[in-house]
């Protein structure tokens, strides 16, 4: 059987991000904010008027948290056969749409109900 510590992942975690270790960061940055202005959540008890624009922004992000999961997954995934990642790729969900974002209400609504 072939274990391995944590020393050794964290060994391996490193040679495999060394060489794209800006371009990661970049992609990860661009990741980090849209899911920032997907999960726009002011105070409704001060601000009543923005229950509208509340709720579309759940929704959109609803549909669309998927498609950057997938997106993000596919980066690391590149990145860990040795390609070259780019911020490209974190937009990919968008040409399979259907398929994340089926997956990502499913899977939210299974904790929901759980």
């Amino acid at each position: 059987m072939n274990t391995c510590n944590f020393k050794e992942i964290r060994e391996l975690a490193s040679l495999k991000c060394q060489k794209n270790s800006s371009r990661l960061a970049l992609i990860y940055l661009v990741y980090f904010i849209f899911a920032l202005v997907l999960s726009f959540n002011p105070d409704l008890k001060k601000y009543p008027e923005l229950l509208p624009v509340v709720t579309a922004f759940a929704i959109v992000s609803l549909l669309v948290d998927g498609i950057f999961q997938y997106g993000i997954s596919k980066v690391i995934k590149i990145n860990y056969y040795g390609d070259i990642p780019t911020v490209e790729n974190l937009f990919d969900g968008f040409k399979v749409f259907g398929t994340p974002m089926v997956i990502h209400l499913l899977q939210t609504l299974f904790i929901v109900l759980w």
